[in-house]
């Protein structure tokens, strides 16, 4: 009975190693592939390229300009469609937002980058961090650092064919990348 005991006691007092490199290489290369997008985006304009930028979401240009008129020194509550500021009681549909904003606004301003760069640099920062995250729960579950890559990749690259299917996100943001189309 007392060898069982210490048996089961030494078991629970093992501690996982988690061999952190399979989980950095994961991270940076989904990092590497968040800017996928925006770098096929440079190549399919070639030289009629003029920094714009390739959006997710629909909704992504407005929080853009909110975001810009932040690092540009103004008012919380302000109106990105209309330009003019709300009644101070009012607050806007982007300045309920305070949190993400401002711990994205403050470091842009600090280092003198404009919101279309700040974009760019959340997505890379986002895409290292979810894996990051994601790789140490998986081996924390599965005891095992290779499953725990594999893992990763397969929940965050189905997770996002499930989402946006293969071609989608070329054809939502206007790119005719299955003809080859150049009237972007």
């Amino acid at each position: 009975m007392r060898i069982k005991r210490r048996i089961l006691i030494d078991a629970e007092m093992k501690e996982l190693k988690i061999r952190w490199r399979y989980g950095i290489l994961i991270g940076v290369f989904l990092a590497l592939l968040s800017l996928y997008p925006q770098i096929y985006l440079k190549y399919q304009r070639g030289e009629n390229y003029n920094g714009a930028t390739f959006f997710y979401d629909f909704d992504e240009q407005a929080y853009e300009s909110y975001l810009q008129a932040l690092i540009d020194g103004k008012p919380r509550k302000n109106d990105v469609y209309s330009g003019i500021p709300p009644p101070p009681s009012d607050e806007t549909l982007l300045s309920i937002q305070v949190l993400p904003a401002y711990s994205v606004a403050q470091p842009a301003r600090w280092l003198g980058i404009s919101a279309e760069t700040t974009f760019l640099f959340v997505s890379v920062f986002s895409a290292f961090l979810t894996s990051i995250v994601l790789f140490w729960l998986i081996a924390n579950v599965c005891e095992s650092s290779k499953p725990a890559a594999v893992g990763t990749l397969f929940v965050l690259v189905f997770g996002a064919f499930e989402i946006y299917p293969p071609g989608s996100l070329f054809a939502a943001a206007g790119i005719a990348a299955s003809r080859g189309d150049e009237r972007i």
